[in-house]
């Protein structure tokens, strides 16, 4: 899982604001890049990488306002592809935080415990316990998938590097 756990790293970090990461993408993730042995999953992020860096920063920031704080279909909180109903959402969640804390990983209150990037970096930390918590979440990043490919979006094909990763646990 270490090729995957690099992987989670960096969609953890793709798929946060762009503020937060943006100015750091010639040299922290061009250079974890680098280091990735799955070819594909390497092309990929590159590619998204590659196309960002050739946008303009309001641009590529507005780009993200627009697709995941604006759309229900499109947001990265996985439990609210999987339902509707507040209080069967609210036990899921406090569950989840229960099983990063079982891992023996303790949640910030800054973010929701199935926030994608948080997932994703937790995925990273803790390898060891990526293909249950993927697999929890499993039809929601199918949903997500599909729905950002339906609006074409970039982060698409970053959901196709999360596919890679779950098809090698």
């Amino acid at each position: 899982m270490k090729d995957e756990g690099r992987i989670c790293h960096i969609l953890s970090v793709l798929f946060r604001y762009p503020e937060e990461w943006l100015d750091d993408i010639d040299d922290q993730i061009t250079s974890e890049l680098s280091g990735i042995q799955n070819e594909d999953a390497a092309a990929r992020l590159a590619k998204f990488v590659q196309d960002l860096q050739v946008k303009e920063r309001e641009e590529a920031l507005e780009r993200y306002v627009e697709t995941f704080d604006f759309s229900e279909r499109t947001n990265l909180y996985l439990t609210s592809h999987l339902m509707e109903d507040k209080q069967e959402r609210g036990r899921r969640l406090a569950e989840l935080k229960d099983f990063y804390a079982e891992a023996g990983v303790l949640m910030t209150e800054e973010e929701l415990p199935d926030y994608l990037p948080l997932v994703l970096e937790f995925c990273f930390l803790k390898p060891e316990y990526a293909p249950k918590i993927l697999k929890r979440f499993e039809a929601a990043i199918r949903e997500l998938t599909g729905n950002l490919s339906e609006l074409n979006s970039p982060y698409a094909k970053l959901m196709q590097v999360l596919a890679l990763v779950m098809e090698k646990n």
